[in-house]
């Protein structure tokens, strides 16, 4: 995994840069400790789309360690065609987070969760 010296302070940058990342020992959703019910909850809640949102505009990439956090990772497209990244990331104390983040720089999945765990986000 990259050491946070290692990244561009420019997202944009970090683009250009290949990153892999393990998956968890568990491949896929199942070992998700949120529900894809609290996924549609929270996306309600944060998205432009509000009520709208449903489970068709949700799909599973993948799930990886990043750092000492677990996480799992969808891609979600609003109505309006924006390309947005959902994350759960589940902290050493065992703390579940989750966030969305339009993917403004056309960022991988494992470079969009390296971003994230740095806190560009």
């Amino acid at each position: 995994m990259l050491k946070r010296e290692e990244i561009p302070d420019d997202l944009a940058h970090l683009a250009a840069i290949d990153v892999s990342l393990p998956a968890l020992e568990e491949h896929g959703v199942a070992s998700c400790p949120v529900s894809m019910a609290e996924i549609l909850e929270y996306l309600r809640a944060e998205s432009s789309d509000h009520e709208s949102v449903s489970e068709s505009q949700v799909q599973f990439i993948r799930n990886a360690q990043v750092g000492d956090n677990a996480c799992w990772l969808w891609s979600f497209r609003e109505s309006d065609g924006c390309e947005c990244y959902v994350t759960v990331a589940v902290t050493p104390n065992a703390e579940a987070i989750t966030g969305m983040e339009q993917n403004y720089f056309g960022l991988s999945p494992a470079q969009y969760l390296i971003a994230e765990y740095y806190g560009f986000f």
